[in-house]
Protein backbone atom coordinates (compact mmCIF):
# COMPACT_ATOMS: atom_id res chain seq x y z
CA UNK A 1 0.00 0.00 0.00
CA UNK A 2 1.54 3.35 -0.98
CA UNK A 3 2.17 5.94 1.68
CA UNK A 4 -0.27 8.84 1.54
CA UNK A 5 1.41 12.21 1.98
CA UNK A 6 -0.44 15.51 1.86
CA UNK A 7 1.44 18.59 0.67
CA UNK A 8 0.65 21.97 2.20
CA UNK A 9 0.02 24.27 -0.80
CA UNK A 10 1.41 27.29 1.07
CA UNK A 11 4.74 25.79 2.12
CA UNK A 12 5.08 23.02 -0.53
CA UNK A 13 6.14 20.71 2.33
CA UNK A 14 4.28 17.69 3.73
CA UNK A 15 1.68 18.48 6.35
CA UNK A 16 2.71 17.67 9.92
CA UNK A 17 0.19 16.51 12.50
CA UNK A 18 -1.08 19.52 14.44
CA UNK A 19 -0.09 22.04 11.74
CA UNK A 20 -2.59 24.91 11.63
CA UNK A 21 -4.46 25.77 8.45
CA UNK A 22 -7.34 28.26 8.49
CA UNK A 23 -7.95 27.83 12.22
CA UNK A 24 -8.05 24.02 12.00
CA UNK A 25 -5.29 21.54 12.77
CA UNK A 26 -4.13 18.83 10.38
CA UNK A 27 -4.65 15.31 11.73
CA UNK A 28 -4.16 12.75 8.95
CA UNK A 29 -4.67 11.75 5.35
CA UNK A 30 -7.74 9.57 5.06
CA UNK A 31 -7.92 6.24 3.21
CA UNK A 32 -9.16 7.91 0.03
CA UNK A 33 -6.56 10.66 0.12
CA UNK A 34 -8.86 13.17 1.81
CA UNK A 35 -7.31 15.47 4.39
CA UNK A 36 -8.69 15.37 7.92
CA UNK A 37 -8.58 18.59 9.91
CA UNK A 38 -9.76 18.92 13.50
CA UNK A 39 -10.35 21.64 16.04
CA UNK A 40 -7.79 22.13 18.83
CA UNK A 41 -10.24 20.56 21.30
CA UNK A 42 -10.62 17.38 19.22
CA UNK A 43 -6.84 17.19 18.76
CA UNK A 44 -6.35 17.28 22.55
CA UNK A 45 -8.94 14.51 23.03
CA UNK A 46 -7.18 12.37 20.44
CA UNK A 47 -3.81 12.97 22.04
CA UNK A 48 -5.27 11.92 25.40
CA UNK A 49 -6.71 8.78 23.81
CA UNK A 50 -3.35 7.77 22.30
CA UNK A 51 -1.47 8.48 25.53
CA UNK A 52 -3.63 5.91 27.33
CA UNK A 53 -1.44 3.21 25.79
CA UNK A 54 1.20 3.64 28.49
CA UNK A 55 1.26 0.12 29.91
CA UNK A 56 2.26 -3.14 28.28
CA UNK A 57 -1.12 -4.59 29.21
CA UNK A 58 -2.99 -1.73 27.51
CA UNK A 59 -0.83 -2.03 24.40
CA UNK A 60 -1.35 -5.81 24.23
CA UNK A 61 -5.10 -5.36 24.53
CA UNK A 62 -5.09 -2.67 21.84
CA UNK A 63 -3.05 -4.87 19.45
CA UNK A 64 -5.36 -7.83 20.12
CA UNK A 65 -8.54 -5.83 19.45
CA UNK A 66 -7.04 -4.31 16.28
CA UNK A 67 -6.11 -7.79 15.02
CA UNK A 68 -9.65 -9.02 15.67
CA UNK A 69 -11.13 -5.99 13.89
CA UNK A 70 -8.89 -6.42 10.82
CA UNK A 71 -9.50 -10.19 10.72
CA UNK A 72 -13.26 -9.70 10.91
CA UNK A 73 -13.17 -7.29 7.95
CA UNK A 74 -11.30 -9.92 5.89
CA UNK A 75 -13.11 -13.00 7.11
CA UNK A 76 -9.93 -14.30 8.77
CA UNK A 77 -9.39 -15.98 12.13
CA UNK A 78 -7.53 -14.89 15.25
CA UNK A 79 -6.09 -17.62 17.47
CA UNK A 80 -3.52 -15.48 19.29
CA UNK A 81 -4.49 -14.03 22.66
CA UNK A 82 -3.80 -10.86 24.59
CA UNK A 83 -1.73 -12.96 27.02
CA UNK A 84 0.40 -14.28 24.12
CA UNK A 85 0.96 -10.73 22.81
CA UNK A 86 1.94 -9.56 26.30
CA UNK A 87 4.45 -12.43 26.62
CA UNK A 88 5.96 -11.49 23.24
CA UNK A 89 6.22 -7.84 24.28
CA UNK A 90 8.21 -8.92 27.36
CA UNK A 91 10.76 -10.70 25.13
CA UNK A 92 11.33 -7.77 22.73
CA UNK A 93 11.19 -7.61 18.94
CA UNK A 94 11.05 -11.06 17.33
CA UNK A 95 13.43 -9.97 14.56
CA UNK A 96 15.85 -7.46 16.12
CA UNK A 97 15.64 -8.52 19.80
CA UNK A 98 15.47 -4.81 20.72
CA UNK A 99 13.18 -3.89 23.63
CA UNK A 100 9.87 -2.18 22.90
CA UNK A 101 9.08 1.38 23.94
CA UNK A 102 5.64 1.71 25.45
CA UNK A 103 3.83 5.06 25.25
CA UNK A 104 4.08 8.00 22.92
CA UNK A 105 6.48 10.82 22.28
CA UNK A 106 4.14 13.41 23.85
CA UNK A 107 2.57 14.47 20.54
CA UNK A 108 0.35 11.42 20.33
CA UNK A 109 2.60 9.64 17.82
CA UNK A 110 3.84 6.15 18.51
CA UNK A 111 7.54 5.50 18.62
CA UNK A 112 9.23 3.35 15.99
CA UNK A 113 10.09 1.12 18.96
CA UNK A 114 6.42 0.45 19.72
CA UNK A 115 5.23 -3.15 19.43
CA UNK A 116 3.35 -4.07 16.27
CA UNK A 117 1.77 -7.33 15.05
CA UNK A 118 3.40 -8.62 11.89
CA UNK A 119 1.81 -11.33 9.78
CA UNK A 120 4.73 -13.44 8.53
CA UNK A 121 2.87 -14.34 5.33
CA UNK A 122 1.20 -11.06 4.30
CA UNK A 123 -1.17 -12.91 1.94
CA UNK A 124 -2.50 -14.97 4.87
CA UNK A 125 -4.79 -12.67 6.85
CA UNK A 126 -5.08 -15.04 9.84
CA UNK A 127 -3.53 -13.99 13.14
CA UNK A 128 -2.31 -17.40 14.27
CA UNK A 129 0.69 -18.45 16.36
CA UNK A 130 2.56 -19.67 13.27
CA UNK A 131 1.74 -16.59 11.16
CA UNK A 132 2.13 -13.77 13.70
CA UNK A 133 5.09 -12.20 15.47
CA UNK A 134 5.48 -9.03 17.52
CA UNK A 135 8.06 -6.68 16.02
CA UNK A 136 9.07 -3.03 16.25
CA UNK A 137 6.65 -0.72 14.44
CA UNK A 138 9.63 0.55 12.42
CA UNK A 139 10.46 -3.00 11.27
CA UNK A 140 6.85 -3.80 10.42
CA UNK A 141 6.54 -0.65 8.31
CA UNK A 142 9.79 -1.37 6.48
CA UNK A 143 8.80 -4.98 5.77
CA UNK A 144 5.21 -4.13 4.90
CA UNK A 145 5.77 -1.30 2.49
CA UNK A 146 8.75 -2.48 0.52
CA UNK A 147 9.97 -5.77 -0.99
CA UNK A 148 12.32 -7.65 1.36
CA UNK A 149 15.25 -7.49 -1.05
CA UNK A 150 14.95 -3.68 -1.25
CA UNK A 151 14.69 -3.35 2.54
CA UNK A 152 17.74 -5.59 2.99
CA UNK A 153 19.74 -3.65 0.37
CA UNK A 154 18.94 -0.25 1.89
CA UNK A 155 19.70 -1.40 5.44
CA UNK A 156 23.01 -2.95 4.36
CA UNK A 157 23.99 0.26 2.57
CA UNK A 158 23.08 2.30 5.65
CA UNK A 159 25.11 0.02 7.94
CA UNK A 160 28.08 0.26 5.57
CA UNK A 161 27.76 4.06 5.64
CA UNK A 162 27.69 4.09 9.47
CA UNK A 163 30.72 1.75 9.69
CA UNK A 164 32.70 3.88 7.24
CA UNK A 165 31.74 7.05 9.12
CA UNK A 166 32.87 5.47 12.41
CA UNK A 167 36.14 4.36 10.82
CA UNK A 168 36.80 7.87 9.44
CA UNK A 169 36.08 9.29 12.89
CA UNK A 170 38.52 6.84 14.51
CA UNK A 171 41.19 7.68 11.93
CA UNK A 172 40.73 11.40 12.48
CA UNK A 173 40.94 10.91 16.26
CA UNK A 174 44.16 8.88 15.90
CA UNK A 175 45.72 11.55 13.73
CA UNK A 176 44.66 14.26 16.20
CA UNK A 177 46.13 12.35 19.16
CA UNK A 178 49.35 11.69 17.26
CA UNK A 179 49.62 15.37 16.32
CA UNK A 180 48.92 16.52 19.88
CA UNK A 181 51.48 14.14 21.46
CA UNK A 182 54.92 15.74 21.90
CA UNK A 183 57.84 13.86 20.36
CA UNK A 184 59.32 11.25 22.66
CA UNK A 185 56.11 10.88 24.73
CA UNK A 186 54.07 7.76 24.26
Amino acid sequence: MPTRIAINPRTQLPFRRGEEVDGKLFWAVGPRGNLEFVTPEVLEKRKLKTTKLRTKNAVALHLFHDARRRAKMRGAVVTISKRWILDQIEHGCALTKLPFQIGTDGTGRRSGYAPSLDRIDPDNYNYTLDNTRVVLDFVNNALGRFPKHETREVLRAYLTYLQEKEERSRSATSIFIAAATPFGDT
